[in-house]
């Protein structure tokens, strides 16, 4: 079922039938281009308030019959400082949770006097790498395992026991999440720079907020065109491009390129198992023309790099500049590999892991597709 409002004037009302939630509506602001007001099913209605910033102030939303209200502040860099969720009409807040920022990236929130600071992956990285829970003295450590876009997918502790895991749907909205029953904390570090409000489902991304429900931001972009003509759009592809302020996209490091063209091959192979699999693919010139080419290992025989090598490695005319592996090569292969090629990249380790985390990136890229 698809609910429009349309009797708030001025507004536009646009139903958004996503293929996982053909029951969602949303409804927007003209000439504003923000979203006012969000109907799931029949039984969620959400409103959306915004001060004069144009930043979202406060959440209204009434679910199974009960209110609630989600209240936000922001500093005068315009960076979140406080969520205080209140319900029905007690006047202190259920819950408050605090924000401290390291420029523009989430340093440290603080839940009910629990402080949880964030390390990444390198200085000015958005990828989480470890959060580290508790007082000085008495810390807890808990680790990251992320996607090839840094999308976080499991949290362990320093035992590698798992604490907290999700699956995602394309665009990045949550799927059998699950969280430990002894872990107080939840997990809530999306896609690169996003933080998801458990209460509404919105990701906050420092400069708006992104709806995972239809992969767009539910407010236009604070820079323009600049960040692109699509004033609300994410990225192209999800899994290859980030954003973690809000602006503008960014390509990740091992999304373009070599790993470009072995994610397209599979694609366009429909092949999304990483069992016994693994693509490589070699740019190489070739009478001053640079080339791109890629294979896949024969299970059983040659490896991906191999069938590669002992196709351009022995050519006169062919000068090889890079080799990328989706996996890390084998021993035997990886000192082949840096014998004949000045440049060899790869996204995911040589082991059970690695498999493992490759599997989980072709599962999101197939949800996107399909």
């Amino acid at each position: 079922m698809v609910f429009i409002n349309t009797s708030i004037p001025p507004v536009t009302a646009s139903s958004v039938a996503s293929r996982s939630r053909p029951w969602l509506a949303i409804t927007t602001s003209a000439p504003l281009g923000r979203l006012c007001e969000k109907r799931i099913g029949s039984n969620w209605v959400q409103y959306f308030e915004y001060d004069a910033e144009q930043r979202l102030v406060c959440v209204e939303q009434y679910r199974s019959g009960e209110r609630e209200r989600v209240v936000f502040a922001y500093d005068p860099l315009g960076r979140r400082i406080s969520k205080e969720v209140y319900q029905r009409e007690y006047p202190e807040p259920r819950r408050r949770v605090l924000f401290h920022w390291q420029g523009l990236r989430l340093l440290q929130e603080v839940q009910s006097g629990l402080a949880s600071l964030y390390v990444y992956a390198t200085p000015d990285s958005y990828e989480p790498l470890a959060r580290i829970d508790g007082k000085l003295g008495s810390e807890t450590t808990h680790y990251f395992h992320s996607n090839l876009a840094g999308l976080p997918e499991q949290l362990t502790d320093s035992s590698g026991n798992a604490i907290w895991q999700t699956d995602y749907h394309g665009w990045g909205r949550k799927h059998d999440e699950w969280n430990c029953k002894k872990q107080a904390r939840e997990q809530n570090l999306r896609y690169q720079g996003q933080y998801i409000d458990q209460e509404t489902g919105l990701h906050y991304n420092a400069s708006r907020y992104y709806d995972p429900d239809i992969g767009r931001f539910t407010q236009k972009d604070t820079i323009g065109i600049g960040g692109g003509i699509n004033l609300t759009a994410y990225a192209p592809n999800p899994l290859t491009y980030t954003d973690p302020l809000g602006l503008a996209v960014e390509q990740i490091p091992y999304g373009d390129g070599l790993s470009q063209s072995v994610i397209n091959q599979r694609i366009i192979e429909g092949n999304f198992n990483a069992a016994k699999t693994n693509y490589a693919a070699i740019k190489y010139t070739l009478n001053g023309k640079e080339n791109i080419e890629v294979m896949r290992n024969t299970p059983g025989g040659l490896h991906s790099e191999e069938k590669l090598l002992a196709k351009y490695a022995n050519r006169s005319e062919v000068t090889i500049n890079e080799i990328y592996s989706e996996r890390r090569p084998c021993p035997g292969c990886n000192s082949l590999v840096n014998r004949h090629s000045p440049k060899n990249t790869f996204t995911f380790q040589y082991s059970t892991s690695g498999r493992s985390a490759l599997q989980s990136a072709l599962s999101n890229i197939k949800k996107t597709i399909c």
